[in-house]
């Protein structure tokens, strides 16, 4: 009997909508990035630590590796940022996961395991200080 049926709640077709909306955000900022060059359009921010400093940040050339990869120029992209070249599959795995897993009701994970955190943040730490040391110049 139709009548009976229960209806799907609210909050599951209100996540759907959440994710369809930040993948059209997603679609609509790879789009920017691949149109305009972060290397020579004014509208992109600047590294506050880069300008403070002079030294490069782990995120130093993030938009530039991304734009580089979305036209398909793998190894420029390395050079500008190797960081986010490797790391990008990974981290848009983990989002397609937590995604569908909110899309299918399960029970999504409580929080990050801390080995992970303290991975992830020692290797953007040491990423950050080897991209600045000057091993050119070792003999």
């Amino acid at each position: 009997m139709g009548w009976c049926k229960r209806k799907p709640p609210v909050i599951g077709r209100a996540r759907k909508w959440i994710c369809a909306g930040l993948i059209l955000l997603g679609l609509g900022a790879a789009a920017i990035i691949y149109a305009f060059d972060p290397a020579r359009t004014w509208f992109y921010p600047p590294c506050m630590f880069h300008a403070l400093t002079g030294l490069k940040c782990a995120g130093c050339g993030g938009l530039r590796a991304i734009h580089k990869l979305l036209h398909g120029e793998f190894a420029d992209a390395l050079r500008y940022n190797a960081l986010v070249v490797i790391s990008l599959p990974f981290a848009l795995l983990a989002v397609a996961r937590a995604a569908l897993l909110h899309t299918a009701h399960a029970q999504p994970r409580q929080g990050v395991p801390i080995p992970l955190v303290w991975l992830l943040g020692g290797t953007v730490l040491a990423f950050g200080v080897l991209r600045n040391l000057p091993l050119h110049q070792l003999p």
